[in-house]
């Protein structure tokens, strides 16, 4: 007897393999996962990068994005120099000095010939008025680049450098060299004028300009310190014409503005020292010099009320220990606003913050006495006045 094979199809055979109790394993699907690459300090650096360029195209740098990538980048790999130093710079450009002077630092320790670190750490120096360390540092630079001591560029940071610090003899010296490579160079005839200013050498700084003058060149800074050299000589009228050129060729020119002012106002040109203490206050709002000769120049043009406003919204909240400011606000309130209660407040405050360095028989102490009489006359006219009231009120009305 022959068998018979049964031929069993696949959808049987798999009736057949779930009715014995034994479950599918559910197919899965292969889904394609797209790693994300591991971030590395390049790829900060980069970013960084180009945040600042796009920022600098659009006119607005969007600098907490910037320093966030350059940490990111120092902390992925902290001997990652370019970050480092190109941190440094944005500190810079926000005006925060320690902290680029602290990463430059950190720069030169890992490789003390690092130009570009050298010459930014120069001029940082400089901004926090550390000058002889700027000076040292910019020497270094220029031994580390030797065809940079023919460029006059650099020798003009050089002799400014030397300027700064004292070296007047060194710095006409290099001021010399400039004229050697680049006979057309006002910036090299400022720094002589200079030079020479501050050793008393009037003369020659007039010779200087004239030199200048001969190459055409009218220059506002030139004519400022010609200005002060006809000071030295007390030639007054003089100076008051060069300060007067120069601001009128550079109204913004704050040396010349707040020294045409400074003149002005000792000459009793109360107009023409406002004007010029008004304009040195607005290209440097928050300069104290500046805020207090422009104070003076309001009190002085009969405006008190602004004149207030200087003292008390924009100096002391600024400079709280401005004893100057204290004074003369204690004198506007005294001789011209007629408040002798509030010239006493800053008067004493005054002579508080003075101490043993004034005594009794300075000004402020003659102030306090004639706030003390003024208090003393302004209560009794109050009295007057009010014993007048009473006496209107008790007259009987006349008769119709």
């Amino acid at each position: 007897m022959k068998t018979r094979i049964l031929s069993i199809t696949p959808l049987l055979l798999l009736v057949l393999f779930v009715a014995s109790g034994c479950k599918t394993k559910p197919v899965k699907k292969k889904t394609n996962i797209v790693k994300q690459p591991v971030r590395t300090a390049a790829m900060d650096y980069q970013d960084a990068m180009s945040a600042y360029q796009s920022g600098k195209s659009s006119g607005k740098v969007d600098y907490k994005t910037v320093t966030m990538y350059l940490r990111k980048a120092l902390q992925r790999q902290p001997r990652h120099i370019p970050a480092r130093y190109n941190l440094a710079a944005v500190y810079e450009e926000m005006g925060k000095y320690r902290l680029a002077d602290r990463l430059l630092g950190q720069v030169l320790q890992m490789n003390e010939k690092h130009k570009p670190a050298l010459y930014r750490l120069s001029q940082v120096k400089v901004r926090q008025k550390l000058h002889g360390d700027a000076l040292r540092l910019f020497m270094r630079y220029l031994e580390l680049d030797p065809k940079s001591k023919t460029k006059p560029k650099m020798l003009v940071n050089l002799a400014s450098l030397q300027l700064q610090n004292g070296n007047h003899e060194a710095a006409s010296n290099t001021a010399r060299r400039i004229l050697i490579y680049d006979t057309k160079s006002i910036a090299a005839y400022r720094i002589l004028a200079r030079a020479y200013l501050k050793q008393r050498k009037y003369a020659v700084v007039h010779l200087v300009f004239q030199l200048a003058k001969k190459l055409n060149k009218k220059d506002a800074r030139l004519l400022n310190v010609t200005g002060l050299a006809y000071i030295g000589q007390k030639k007054y009228p003089q100076a008051l014409y060069r300060f007067t050129q120069a601001t009128t060729l550079n109204p913004n020119l704050f040396e010349a503005q707040m020294n045409l002012g400074s003149l002005a106002l000792n000459y009793s040109d109360y107009g023409r020292a406002l004007k010029a203490f008004s304009q040195a206050a607005q290209l440097r709002p928050f300069h104290k010099d500046a805020l207090l000769a422009y104070a003076v120049a309001l009190r002085a043009n009969g405006k008190y009320k602004q004149a207030e406003n200087i003292y008390t919204k924009r100096l002391l909240p600024r400079y709280r220990n401005e004893t100057r400011a204290k004074y003369n606000l204690g004198l506007l309130y005294l001789r011209y606003l007629k408040q002798p209660k509030k010239a006493k407040t800053y008067l004493r405050q005054y002579i508080g913050d003075m101490g043993s360095r004034i005594s009794t028989s300075h000004d402020s102490y003659t102030l306090m006495k004639e706030a003390d009489q003024m208090i003393k006359m302004q209560a009794y006219m109050k009295k007057q006045q009010e014993e007048m009231k009473k006496q209107a009120k008790k007259k009987p009305a006349p008769r119709k």
